[in-house]
């Protein structure tokens, strides 16, 4: 074992504690402008229910999309850390797919929008925002004096809330959007089926499945439709392995 003395020790000390404070240093040589800064407060009246260092787990539901899949989050000191899919939720029994993962995103990431965007663009710094203000008269104008609620596909009772709160309450609009372009598989499920929203097919018990063009494994499917043709395609499920056939434009 090499000897070390109680001169070169204090140094090694020394030194490692200049490179740790360099380190964590917020000057301009080492800050990082991707990382924003933060700064720790403690409580002035700490609630009861936090311990810090202590995570606490809390049961909702997803609101990425109009499935509303069962999720369990990680809490710790009032932010949510980590989502996990709940395994006691009948519909997603534990899977939650990649938007759902990635829905702390739209809460703590630094990049994301901060004020309403005009005309679709992507503004650069604080340059291409537009003011709630003019964004709320752009609204109402367009709505032509009456209220109208822009949110996310909803289904069940949350959708029926939103529409007797604002069209029978208020005599508004309800307008919906998604990101994922599922507006026309929503217009055809109101024709075919009597419902506006988003269809899900039991497909675990299916012996033969045709799809036109709905890429249900992926971004325009969801996690009960995924898990369910995983479960056509194990023998031991239901003693078959199911087929499936799918018409769609050709990838080149």
């Amino acid at each position: 074992m090499m000897k070390i003395n109680r001169r070169d020790f204090l140094k090694a000390i020394g030194l490692g504690s200049t490179a740790t404070a360099a380190a964590c240093s917020a000057d301009p040589i080492s800050w990082d402008p991707m990382v924003p800064i933060e700064h720790a407060y403690p409580y002035i009246a700490q609630p009861e229910e936090i311990e810090p260092g202590n995570a606490s787990y809390i049961t909702s539901v997803c609101g990425q999309c109009s499935e509303g899949c069962g999720i369990l989050a990680k809490n710790r000191e009032g932010r949510v850390l980590n989502l996990e899919g709940n395994t006691q939720h009948p519909l997603s029994k534990g899977k939650l797919c990649f938007q759902g993962q990635t829905g702390l995103q739209e809460t703590y990431s630094p990049d994301r929008l901060k004020l309403p965007v005009r005309g679709n663009k992507v503004p650069a710094a604080d340059s291409g925002y537009t003011a709630w203000e003019e964004a709320l008269k752009s609204v109402a104008a367009a709505s032509k004096g009456n209220v109208t609620w822009i949110g996310r596909a909803r289904s069940g009772a949350s959708s029926a809330l939103v529409e007797q709160f604002i069209s029978d309450g208020l005599n508004g609009k309800v307008l919906y959007w998604d990101e994922l372009e599922s507006s026309a598989l929503r217009l055809a499920s109101k024709k075919v089926f009597g419902f506006n929203g988003t269809p899900i097919f039991e497909l675990s018990d299916a012996h033969t499945i045709v799809n036109f063009g709905l890429d249900f494994l992926s971004v325009q499917g969801s996690v009960s439709m995924a898990s369910g043709w995983a479960k056509s395609k194990d023998p031991e499920h239901g003693g078959f392995v199911s087929k499936m056939f799918s018409v769609g434009p050709r990838i080149g």
